[in-house]
């Protein structure tokens, strides 16, 4: 079975845990698209079906939530960040920075999700190094993504947000991922229904 990236559980009442958290939950179902491009092609048919139901579930997580981390940050995060520090260019810069990191995700996993499907079927020579590709990609952008907010955002975060606003904050961002919380599909009825 495909090893995943131990994601420890925050603190409910810590926004920046919360959002950190979310991002390694990422971090960790990347790794499954990372086995699938290793072994979509692999002549074991073992390693070959588990490659398939691990990119089959990762697919299906990240069609559900893969805006939720960058939402978070844009719709709760930074808009507090902003109102707590007004006319700070340099805090404004970095959130402006990372809110643009939002639609390269959208964009790199609807890529990835298309190269999967085409690599899968064989649709087209060169499928297979487009859907690594995306991968690659996406990992380096969610990293790249994680370490600035840990090390531009966070500090300054916590400088800014008092503890009442970092509750409410963390409040709102466990309504949020409640309220958009769906049950974990069966591979057959998902998205990428079709993938042998």
């Amino acid at each position: 079975m495909l090893l995943q990236i131990a994601v420890r559980a925050p603190d409910e009442k810590d926004p920046l845990g919360l959002l950190a958290t979310s991002h390694r939950r990422h971090l960790s179902k990347l790794r499954a698209l990372w086995f699938a491009a290793a072994h979509l092609r692999d002549p074991d048919l073992e390693t070959r079906g588990r490659a398939l139901r691990g990119l089959a579930e990762a697919l299906d997580f990240f069609a559900r939530a893969a805006d939720e981390p960058f939402r978070e940050e844009d719709e709760r995060l930074f808009p507090r960040l902003l109102q707590a520090s007004p006319g700070d260019e340099e805090l404004a810069l970095a959130c402006r920075t990372l809110s643009r990191d939002r639609v390269l995700a959208e964009a790199l996993h609807a890529r990835a999700a298309v190269g999967a499907r085409a690599a899968v079927a064989g649709t087209y020579e060169g499928a297979h190094a487009e859907f690594a590709d995306a991968v690659a990609s996406l990992d380096t952008l969610y990293r790249t993504h994680l370490d600035r907010l840990e090390g531009q955002i966070f500090p300054r975060a916590r400088a800014l947000l008092d503890p009442s606003t970092c509750e409410a904050l963390a409040g709102d961002m466990l309504d949020d991922a409640f309220a958009s919380m769906v049950p974990e599909t069966n591979v057959e009825s998902s998205p990428v229904q079709g993938l042998p």
